[in-house]
């Protein structure tokens, strides 16, 4: 007896009711933690040092490390399969809740050489406090997996807005107390335990999971089998993804970590709202509709479209709007962020045009064609980021977006060759936010020299937003005046 049973949707039925619900939930879910992470980053900023910034940034580095290694990528495999019993779901909660106490306690016995490592003594404490995140996060993730998988995509994003509420409020209360660095790990615990908790009382609400506890050797060899190939990648996508952290700690120190980390923040943060919320959704729908190539095109279509028309004018904005930006709403002693800021909009562009690659792939099983292409990028990375760290922390960033850029045509060959595409067919849909984010950058940069010296830094500002958010819906209704509204009429849609 399966625990969810999948119905034979049609894929309009699909991807115009499942995913526009999914996508709603998701939208107010990332729009909401934007909101509330930039008005916690903005208050914070006057309250933290770039030092304070950069021990968070090297606690992180662990952080990040050690979740990949929590569950082992079994929470891919329970979304994946198609027919899923009830010692399934046991056996993956006994190894992600084992994984996650195991993982906690290698990193309170390493984080005195890890502190030693970056030569920042205060990291010790810090890692020891947020390790208790690892345990937490092991017993939430079969439950959130459950929801997902049974596209109960509200309570999944509603308990992430909701503990991200708290968490703010907790990490503002202790920097305004003057709690320094404790102030961001409290945020991060926070979250943790409140969405761990949620995720369990919205999961057992709905029917689709309950704590139990068992073993099966073939059952755990069928997951861990699946997802020892999605945890390589992301093992891979970790080291990408923080080997500069690594490198610009260590080699440029704690404040230079600080404001590389406060930058990419400041750009990387929306864009992987954004993903957040297409990758979730389409994961699901998409291993549901496996058996159909065709149909998975569409909805990388339709997915592209979308995701572009976001990421191209947010990241285009941020970079020309950074040197009015930063100074007005973080301070001054965040300005040497700025650069590098600018320079990582660059990846913009990237992330929009392969942000549903990983969905895909691991949708139709071939997550060892992921882990490939995946240690391909981490090579072309670490070169980039290997030459830009001789000179700055703005050198890294060059090398972060050159690495990118070499490797998105191998992306979108494999992607073309596994969903029977042509590359013009994959670029396509991206060309109505192209032409208007260009029309928009133009606008916003002639905005920005005119008033920047005629006005005080906060109405040039505000001015040069409202020329950007203008001249990119002008442009929109120029290129594809159908576009906004067949995207209202999605998300407004009503689901099943």
């Amino acid at each position: 007896m399966t625990l969810t049973d999948r119905a034979e949707l049609g894929a309009d039925d699909v991807l115009r009711s499942h995913a526009a619900f999914g996508i709603r939930w998701g939208a107010i879910d990332q729009g909401a933690q934007f909101i509330l992470r930039l008005g916690a980053l903005i208050v914070l900023a006057h309250f933290v040092t770039p030092h304070d910034v950069g021990v968070m940034a090297i606690a992180a580095i662990v952080l990040n490390l050690g979740s990949l290694a929590v569950g082992l990528g079994v929470s891919d495999a329970l979304v994946q399969r198609r027919d899923l019993d009830r010692t399934f779901v046991d056996v993956a909660f006994v190894i992600s809740t084992a994984t996650g106490v195991f993982v906690a306690a290698v990193v309170v016995a390493c984080s005195v050489p890890i502190a030693d490592l970056f030569n920042t003594p205060e990291v010790t404490a810090v890692l020891v406090a947020v390790s208790v995140i690892f345990v937490v996060s092991g017993v939430e993730r079969t439950p959130n997996d459950m929801l997902v998988r049974a596209m109960r995509f509200r309570d999944f994003y509603v308990s992430s807005t909701i503990a991200t509420l708290l968490s703010v409020v907790v990490g503002i209360a202790i920097a305004v107390a003057g709690g320094g660095v404790w102030a961001l790990a409290a945020m991060a615990i926070t979250e943790a335990v409140v969405a761990t908790a949620l995720a369990w009382a919205f999961a057992i609400h709905a029917a689709v999971w309950r704590p139990g506890f068992a073993w099966d050797t073939g059952r755990a060899r069928s997951l861990l089998g699946y997802g020892s190939y999605v945890a390589g990648y992301r093992v891979i996508g970790y080291g990408r993804e923080n080997v500069d952290n690594i490198l610009v700690g260590t080699v440029l120190g704690t404040t230079s970590l600080g404001l590389y980390s406060f930058a990419y923040r400041a750009i990387i943060a929306p864009l992987t709202k954004v993903v957040t919320v297409l990758g979730t959704t389409a994961f699901s729908l998409f291993s549901a509709l496996q058996h159909d190539i065709g149909k998975l095109r569409e909805g990388m279509a339709y997915g592209t479209r979308y995701v572009t028309l976001v990421c191209f004018p947010l990241t285009a904005g941020i970079a020309i709007s950074a040197p009015l930006l930063i100074p007005v709403v973080f301070g001054d002693r965040w300005s040497g962020a700025t650069r590098i800021i600018q320079i990582l909009a660059g990846l913009g562009p990237y992330f929009a045009l392969v942000t549903l690659d990983s969905s895909v792939l691991n949708a139709l099983g071939k997550s060892g064609l992921q882990f490939r292409i995946g240690l391909v990028e981490f090579v072309v990375a670490l070169c980039g980021i290997l030459i830009g760290v001789q000179y700055s922390a703005s050198g890294v960033a060059i090398g972060v977006v050159v690495a990118a850029y070499l490797v998105l045509p191998i992306k979108l060959y494999f992607r073309c060759r596994t969903l029977d595409a042509t590359v013009a067919g994959q670029l396509r849909p991206a060309l109505p936010a192209t032409a208007a984010t260009l029309l928009m950058a133009a606008a916003t940069l002639a905005a920005r020299e005119l008033l920047a010296d005629r006005y005080s830094a906060a109405t040039a500002l505000v001015a040069v937003i409202a020329v950007g958010v203008v001249s990119y819906g002008v442009a929109l209704r120029i290129f594809a005046p159908s576009l906004l509204g067949q995207a209202a009429r999605d998300l407004l849609a009503r689901t099943r």
